[in-house]
């Protein structure tokens, strides 16, 4: 009786404090399903060029908030790429008036995406998305000058 009395205790003060703790094991979206093309400033597709998408890393037992490297992918011979979605894994659904959180924590895109290629430098380029996941050309610029054979 006392056990019950102290469960019923608990769960109305959690209740009243509106803070709540899920242990319910769910999936966030990491990153979203992309697919576009990877052009030149002459509307050249570009073959090779690596895609990697940039991810922002939560570390929530330290607070720290870095962007790291997510997926990546290499474009066609027609200069198109193709990323399939991603996703965290949770244990935990954590839930007060001010913010909500997942445990163990995970890394989400940011938005960007790192385009690398032997003929042109390394960018970073936002990416605006449609609802299907498609995304406009990626165009890279300032061509790499050819070094002299001497």
């Amino acid at each position: 009786m006392k056990y019950r009395t102290l469960l019923y205790t608990s769960l109305l003060a959690a209740f009243q404090s509106s803070c709540m703790i899920f242990p319910i094991p769910h999936v966030s979206e990491r990153s979203p399903a992309l697919r576009g093309r990877v052009i030149d400033s002459h509307a050249n597709p570009i073959h090779g060029a690596e895609i990697e998408l940039q991810q922002i890393a939560y570390f929530q037992t330290s607070n720290e908030v870095s962007l790291i490297s997510g997926a990546r992918t290499t474009t066609e011979k027609d200069g198109t790429f193709r990323l399939w979605p991603r996703y965290n894994a949770h244990l935990l659904y954590y839930i007060n008036p001010s913010f909500d959180m997942h445990w163990p924590g995970g890394s989400y895109w940011s938005g960007k995406v790192k385009v690398t290629s032997k003929e042109f430098p390394s960018q970073i380029l936002p990416i605006d998305k449609n609802g299907d996941g498609t995304v406009p050309d990626l165009i890279l610029t300032s061509k790499r000058p050819h070094k002299q054979p001497w």
